[in-house]
């Protein structure tokens, strides 16, 4: 009975991380550097316990709100104190907005992909009988991805 109480709540959530996005997109790194990252990536939420993937997904939030503020702090500079230099640069701010919607769009993706490895670490040290446990990881993967870390992407962003 318990196990069918379950199934719900685990299509609920890959609905929910379905909703973040499913296009992936390239991002304004060097292919080199981004295909590197991701396969790090890759390589860390495949090896890890369910705590160190919920940090892996936690800090790929800060890490792409930080690039995303460290490149808009270079476009403020470019855009100038005056309204002149302002319309002679406004490209390199609708340039960032398209950079920060594409980035957003990947974060969800990888989100998504990586939330389900989580889930698939959770089954594999709890058990699938483990319902409480199961319960628990999440609440904890609600509370730290898209009560915290989404919102404070959210509000850091845009």
């Amino acid at each position: 009975m318990r196990r069918l109480a379950v199934l719900p709540c685990m299509l609920f959530l890959a609905i929910a991380l379905t909703a973040c996005g499913t296009s992936q997109q390239g991002t304004s790194t060097g292919p080199d550097e981004s295909k590197d990252a991701a396969s790090e990536q890759k390589a860390a939420v495949a090896a890890g316990t369910p705590e160190e993937i919920l940090k892996t997904i936690q800090n790929d939030f800060t890490d792409t709100s930080e690039k995303l503020n460290g490149d808009l702090e270079v476009v403020y500079g470019k855009l100038g104190e005056d309204y002149e230099t302002y319309t002679a640069n406004v490209d390199v701010l609708e340039d960032w907005y398209k950079t920060a919607e594409t980035e957003t769009e990947a974060l969800c993706e990888r989100t998504r992909e990586n939330g389900a490895a989580y889930f698939k670490a959770v089954v594999e040290s709890a058990g699938e009988d483990d319902y409480e446990t199961i319960d628990v990881a999440m609440g904890e993967y609600y509370d730290a991805i898209y009560d915290d870390a989404f919102t404070d992407y959210y509000r850091s962003v845009y």
